[in-house]
């Protein structure tokens, strides 16, 4: 291949997606002479490295060489159109982008019935993987699809969480994407990531205990901080669509309808949250915060049925909403913007009864005093 046909790692992450196309003008015929053509040292093939991508050829082997002839300075592991069978945990490697063609049609596929992460970052670092499905045929197990361990400054991008098998509580016990620090002492702290629309689709019904769609997960005094979840996606069918668990200063930011879940948002042992508009369909709890859990706000939320709270509802939760919620009363607070003339078109001055009241603090932790909140203004 010419010196003009080569590719930048960096601009690859920073072009458009347009870029796929020249990419795929870059691929290897398939056939006897494949390995003989000159490849370039920055773009790994997982075909040329000889996986099959028919989903009944065993391609772990083939797909873990491509990830490992990466230069030192990290690459692009580039997947044609194909399923990827797997029967072990693949491990990848920082400073690369494991890239799809789209997560319609590049699926990396277990088999297996026995636990793995299928695909394990380790302290790992600069990485991204995007347009790509994972699925396992098989739900009755407690595999990790997509598992990051105490690594930092990573991008996951249009990512699908496949769970096969029948439909009952038995066939989900499936983790789509799991973010995890296990040790104390990092600096960074571990997280510092981006997940972005993202899939969780499973066989329905019941899911099994220790089903999720996302978990942000750490230990005490090490956390999982900093993760954005944005975009659009849909999390179906877990035991829980997001769990914050020993996570600080996080944020989901975008449109995610949670439906069908257990619990749809659970808090736990979790700091300094932000959730933006979640539209919740759960079916026992939609949002559950434990009383190890402070200073989370809620923001916007859309409820498919009558609002549900489990567990002891944190310290200090704050539920920021255009219009009336039905709520618990020992939420630390709740306000109720339409209820404050917020938006309103001329706000209201006949005041009903005072719910609670907020506690207004200056820049140097002075107390201003207490704001009321009404149960209503009209």
């Amino acid at each position: 291949m010419g010196r003009s046909n080569r590719r930048s790692r960096r601009a690859f992450f920073t072009r458009a997606p347009g870029a796929l196309v020249a990419l795929a003008a870059q691929m290897p015929r398939v056939g006897p002479s494949a390995r003989k053509e000159t490849r370039d040292p920055d773009i790994a093939n997982v075909k040329q490295f000889g996986a099959v991508g028919n989903g009944v050829a065993d391609d772990t082997g083939a797909i873990q060489s491509a990830i490992n002839a990466t230069p030192p300075g990290g690459g692009i592991i580039l997947f044609p159109v194909g399923t990827y069978r797997v029967i072990r945990s693949l491990i990848g490697k920082g400073g690369t982008l494991l890239q799809g063609m789209s997560r319609a049609f590049t699926t990396i596929l277990y088999t297996g019935t026995a636990p793995i992460s299928m695909l394990l970052y380790d302290t790992a670092g600069h990485f991204a993987v995007r347009d790509i499905s994972f699925k396992t045929s098989q739900g009755g197990h407690a595999s990790v699809q997509l598992h990051i361990r105490n690594s930092v400054y990573f991008d996951l991008q249009n990512i699908t969480s496949w769970v096969g098998g029948t439909k009952g509580v038995a066939n989900n016990q499936i983790i789509g994407i799991l973010i995890e620090s296990t040790a104390t002492g990092f600096v960074p702290p571990r997280g510092f990531g981006r997940i972005s629309n993202f899939l969780y689709t499973p066989p329905g019904g019941a899911a099994a205990s220790g089903s999720r769609g996302i978990e942000l997960r750490g230990i005490p005094g090490q956390a999982t901080e900093n993760m954005v979840i944005d975009g659009w996606g849909n999390i179906e069918d877990a035991e829980v669509g997001i769990l914050f668990n020993v996570a600080y200063h996080c944020v989901i930011d975008g449109s995610y309808f949670l439906q069908g879940n257990t619990t749809g948002i659970r808090f736990t042992s979790s700091q300094y949250n932000i959730v933006k508009r979640p539209r919740l369909a759960a079916s026992v709890s939609h949002i559950d915060i434990d009383a190890k859990s402070f200073d989370n706000v809620i923001i916007q939320p859309s409820f498919f049925s009558p609002p549900s709270f489990g567990n002891n509802h944190g310290v200090r939760t704050v539920i920021i909403s255009s219009g009336d919620l039905d709520v618990p009363t020992d939420l630390t607070s709740q306000v109720r913007a339409g209820s404050l003339g917020v938006g309103n078109a001329a706000p209201g001055s006949t005041l009903g009864s005072v719910k609670r009241k907020i506690e207004v603090f200056d820049a140097n932790g002075v107390s201003l005093g207490f704001v009321p909140v009404y149960d209503a203004i009209a």
